[in-house]
């Protein structure tokens, strides 16, 4: 079957917000975002992963072209309310209940499951953040978290640029425990060779992930949408997924 959006309002240019803090070679987002630079050029970025290609897929139905901007988190996610930047890939409504007003969202097409990660020497179970007074617990600096509970029950909070060095400090034993995506622990702590980490319990309930645009394309969400159900259903995502190791 042919999808034709011809009906649809002329195709928009994206800015589009690839989380990447410049700090090292390749963005610590993988496998959903891959970002290699060039050390020749800081400027050239080679982009990949899972939310690059599916991106790609959606845009050839739509025919939207995309520009990406490379900006830590803590810069890019008020720049998607304020329109300074057009798209996030990977969001959830209450991950940013603080830009509410200036989004809209498409339908779901991943989740999200979070955990803590530990050394497996020192692993613990966490049924509620009173188990973590104590602790020196590694969050990533500019994520969604409950931080006002964790700052009201006591927990001695760190923070990391980015999962690699969370990782990286878990090994160290510089930290105690760690919340992660698990398809980003799974990649990187292979990727990294790491094999003294082991993920514990959900950090919160697995969340829908959906892709989050300035509040002004409304229209183009709506033809999103009809992209991402028909490349869900003929399995262009899940064979992306299998690409990076996930099962989508």
């Amino acid at each position: 079957m042919i999808f034709c959006f011809s009906n649809w309002a002329s195709a928009t240019n994206l800015r589009v917000f690839m989380g990447d803090s410049g700090r090292v070679e390749q963005s610590s987002f993988a496998p959903y975002a891959i970002v290699t630079i060039d050390p020749a050029d800081a400027n050239q970025l080679k982009i990949s992963g899972v939310l690059h290609d599916f991106l790609a897929e959606i845009i050839k139905l739509t025919g939207d072209t995309v520009e990406y901007v490379r900006q830590p988190n803590v810069r890019a996610l008020p720049s998607v309310s304020d329109g300074k930047i057009d798209l996030e890939l990977f969001a959830n409504p209450a991950w940013r209940t603080k830009y509410a007003e200036g989004s809209v969202y498409t339908i779901a097409y991943l989740k999200s499951y979070d955990y803590y990660v530990f050394p497996k020497d020192k692993v613990f179970r966490v049924m509620a953040f009173s188990d973590l007074v104590g602790k020196q617990v590694d969050l990533i600096r500019g994520y969604g978290y409950d931080t006002a509970l964790i700052n009201q029950i006591g927990i001695k909070r760190s923070e990391s640029v980015n999962e690699i060095m969370m990782l990286k400090k878990l090994t160290q034993g510089i930290v105690d425990v760690g919340v992660i995506n698990a398809d980003i622990y799974a990649y990187q702590t292979k990727q990294l060779g790491i094999n003294n980490l082991v993920l514990g319990d959900l950090y919160s309930p697995p969340a829908d992930v959906s892709m989050r645009f300035n509040a002004r394309h409304k229209e183009v969400v709506e033809r999103f949408n009809v992209a991402i159900a028909r490349l869900i259903k003929d399995g262009t995502l899940s064979r992306i997924g299998k690409k990076y190791g996930l099962n989508l």
